[in-house]
């Protein structure tokens, strides 16, 4: 039987469970638990199981109070990017209904006493519902049940086996499902320590990694630069690479500076977020094979067949980890469609191609065009718009745009607008002004036509701007 995730992961121990890398602050897993179940108790003054808790707030220890108060209490919680703007978050609060809303101001321990009895949580009920581009490219909120994301806890574990003598640097924010699963859930699950840190600094981070002799990192693709140029750091005995794809010149710097092995891996918010992960035997630019309990598919996306071996096809993958489905959804049944084209080696291994969805991956975050689009069509001087990403070696993509302008509006005019409302990451970093965009037959924006138009155009029109 699983149990829900606190208990699944709270543990009465003494050993440091989490260590705030700006304060020094220690907060020991004993500690943890006795004061999440002071919040927890707490909130059911004012809330009941089955609300939606907002925490809105960067890495920090009472993060993790916070966070697994509102479990025990039977709350769910939808984690808000300290970066979205007040549209943005008021967006995410009424799309997952959250009767709370917890910000860096309100983490610490609210009012009231360790007397009283917390709920039963059943398993399969929501514990998180984090935001997603969807399969689609879409935005929409995933239902994750505590069953969900303790089966992917433990199947990480099966294969990367973490300790109680191991240390994690928390530099992935806790709002993502990579730093909630698999830095926090896994460190805590199984009686580590994790170094938060709120914000990426290179200097901060590679000092953080010394003085606290951390054993594991989790990092995106933008990092592999600042550890391809540290110092030695023997304490470091694994990395975990995922989020976007690698530079496999750079992560091969990396591996050499830093003396121990960079793995690969894939997945996805909806399922929690691992679906596969490479060990030391897998190919460099492999995302390696699916982690136990998973099943695949390869599909041909448009008869819904399987392919044949080293064939490309959409992965299909189901197990455990796989969320419910989206709120305002039919269940996702027994497939989740990842829209992600890619291809199985003759050993099993797996291997990203390309991509369906048209999503841009700036720095591991998930940026979608179609939002960005709406926001520049709002612009009086803006008849229509188009939006792709541009590969970056150390962003990964970065956002540029194609627009059809009506009036006297310049391309740095229309960046700072666009960046006056949406979140850093989500910002247009470039645009260009065209006499239309390229349509289907359908009348929809041709964007595999339109990504073809980035090299000769942003080399050649005098009126590019760009912001880095």
């Amino acid at each position: 039987m699983v149990a829900d995730l606190s208990s699944s992961v709270l543990r009465s121990s003494d050993r440091p469970a989490l260590i705030d890398g700006l304060t020094g602050e220690v907060l020991t897993h004993r500690e943890l638990e006795a004061r999440s179940r002071r919040y927890a108790l707490a909130l059911l003054r004012t809330t009941r199981p089955g609300d939606v808790l907002a925490l809105a707030a960067r890495n920090e220890p009472a993060w993790a109070v916070a966070f697994h108060g509102a479990l025990r209490a039977g709350l769910a919680v939808t984690p808000v990017n300290p970066m979205l703007t007040a549209a943005e978050v008021s967006a995410q609060v009424r799309a997952t209904n959250a009767s709370v809303v917890v910000t860096a101001a309100s983490l610490g321990d609210l009012p009231g006493s360790d007397v009283g009895t917390l709920p039963s949580v059943d398993p399969d009920a929501v514990a998180v519902m984090p935001t997603t581009s969807g399969t689609t490219g879409c935005a929409k909120v995933a239902l994750l049940t505590h069953r969900n994301i303790v089966a992917n806890i433990a199947q990480h574990q099966q294969i990367s086996p973490v300790t109680e003598q191991d240390v994690f640097c928390a530099a992935i924010p806790f709002c993502h499902m990579y730093g909630q699963t698999l830095v926090l859930g896994a460190a805590l699950a199984a009686g580590a320590t994790v170094v938060t840190m709120p914000r990426f600094d290179p200097e901060a981070y590679l000092d953080l990694l010394h003085r606290y002799r951390v054993t594991r990192l989790h990092i995106a693709p933008p990092v592999l630069a600042t550890l391809a140029t540290a110092g030695p750091l023997p304490a470091l005995r694994g990395v975990l690479c995922g989020g976007a794809p690698a530079d496999l010149a750079l992560l091969a710097a990396a591996e050499q500076r830093l003396g121990c092995p960079i793995r690969q891996g894939y997945g996805m918010t909806e399922a929690s977020p691992g679906t596969h992960l490479a060990d030391e035997a897998t190919p460099p630019g492999s995302i390696g094979r699916p982690v136990p309990g998973t099943r695949c598919r390869v599909v041909d996306p448009v008869s819904g067949s399987d392919v044949p071996p080293g064939t490309p096809g959409e992965l299909w993958v189901s197990g455990p980890q796989v969320m419910r489905g989206y709120v305002g959804e039919e269940p996702v049944g027994e497939w989740l469609r990842t829209g992600d084209l890619v291809r199985v080696d003759a050993d099993g291994c797996y291997w990203v191609v390309d991509r369906l969805k048209d999503l841009i991956k700036y720095k591991g975050y998930q940026v979608v065009p179609g939002e960005l689009e709406s926001l520049l069509r709002r612009h009086p001087a803006v008849v229509n718009a188009g939006v792709v990403g541009v590969a970056d070696p150390v962003a990964g993509e970065l956002p540029h745009a194609f627009v059809v302008r009506r009036g006297d509006v310049t391309a740095e005019e229309l960046l700072n607008w666009v960046a006056a409302e949406v979140a850093p990451y989500k910002r247009i970093r470039s645009a260009e002004f065209v006499d239309s965009l390229p349509v289907t037959p359908a009348g929809k924006l041709a964007r595999r036509e339109l990504r073809a138009w980035v090299t000769p155009r942003r080399n050649s029109r005098p009126e590019n701007t760009e912001i880095t």
